[in-house]
């Protein structure tokens, strides 16, 4: 009798763990770099269980360095990626992709020049290097509006163009390299530095996509929990870097405790929608006006040859 008890609850809790995990919907997350500080709100949510409380078993692929997550979402093997705004802008126009939550609401973008750069005329004739496929074109057109003209040098990643003295000046990210760069040993301070929101433009980067035809309710149950981790992240700065740290050491990620920590107080401060004011809210949503300007500009670049209408590319039910 005992015996045929203790199978039998033994069978039902089979069944009940059974019917929890059937019901919970499989979601690929796809970032578009490795693990670190960036992404910090998903790994939080991921590991607080936030996830799994919102009926989701979320899978998270960091970037794969031999296919890109653009590629991994356009293919169905990643159900949602996060892209950088101007990228998502030039990929939506020749496929149907849908913006669901915008995390970031700044630009991150700064030129950094040498200490004989102190003003963005000193650029004019001089060499800026810069990531390969478009990156820091908003910074371009300025110059461009300017009348200052500077020699484009493309390369893959990194600092060691600028840290070699074989450009005068480079683009990149203030969460990122940009703390590289002030600890570099070279004599740089804010006479070098331009931010990108200074000169009239600040475009938001990161943001949430899928393909408009595979939207689905668990992806916004999927963005609803993300914002809840990066909520809490922002609460809980300490213990949502130990989380990125357990999942960098997974990924075999080397860890630079120092940058992680400034990366992720950028990102944070990015994410506001008055990077000015400490107590601005955050809305999560991809602003109509941001978009269009953006778009403008690309439009006018030539590198796109219509614009998307705002509800065609933003989730907005």
């Amino acid at each position: 009798m005992k015996s045929a008890l203790i199978k039998t609850i033994f069978l039902l809790g089979f069944f009940l763990y059974s019917s929890i995990t059937i019901a919970q919907k499989r979601i690929i997350f796809a970032p578009h770099w490795l693990a670190q500080a960036q992404f910090a709100g998903y790994y939080v949510a991921l590991d607080k269980g936030l996830y799994k409380e919102a009926g989701l078993d979320v899978i998270i692929k960091p970037l794969n360095l031999t296919k890109n997550n653009t590629a991994e979402l356009l293919n169905g093997e990643a159900d949602i990626a996060s892209l950088f705004l101007d990228k998502a802008i030039l990929l939506a126009q020749k496929n149907d992709i849908l913006n669901i939550c915008q995390t970031s609401q700044n630009s991150s973008l700064v030129i950094v020049g040498h200490k004989y750069i102190k003003e963005l005329s000193d650029l004019h004739g001089r060499t800026i290097g810069h990531w390969r496929g478009g990156f820091g074109l908003e910074f371009f057109k300025i110059l461009e509006k300017k009348n200052i003209i500077p020699i484009s040098v493309e390369y893959n990643s990194g600092i060691n163009y600028f840290i070699a003295g074989a450009v005068d000046a480079m683009i990149n990210t203030e969460y990122n390299e940009l703390f590289t760069t002030l600890n570099s040993g070279l004599h740089i301070n804010s006479e070098n530095i331009f931010y990108l929101r200074d000169y009239g433009i600040n475009t938001p980067e990161e943001g949430l996509y899928c393909l408009t035809k595979n939207l689905k309710p668990e992806y916004l149950d999927f963005v609803k929990a993300s914002i809840a981790g990066w909520e809490y992240t922002k609460t809980h700065k300490k213990e949502a870097l130990q989380i990125v740290y357990k999942y960098m050491k997974k990924d075999n990620i080397p860890i630079n405790r120092a940058l992680q920590e400034w990366m992720l107080s950028m990102i944070l401060q990015l994410q506001r929608n008055n990077i000015d004011n400490n107590e601005s809210t955050k809305s999560f949503i991809l602003r109509e006006k941001d978009y269009i300007d953006l778009c403008k500009l690309l439009l006018d670049q030539g590198d796109i040859e219509y614009i998307k209408p705002y509800n065609k590319f933003v989730y907005t039910k």
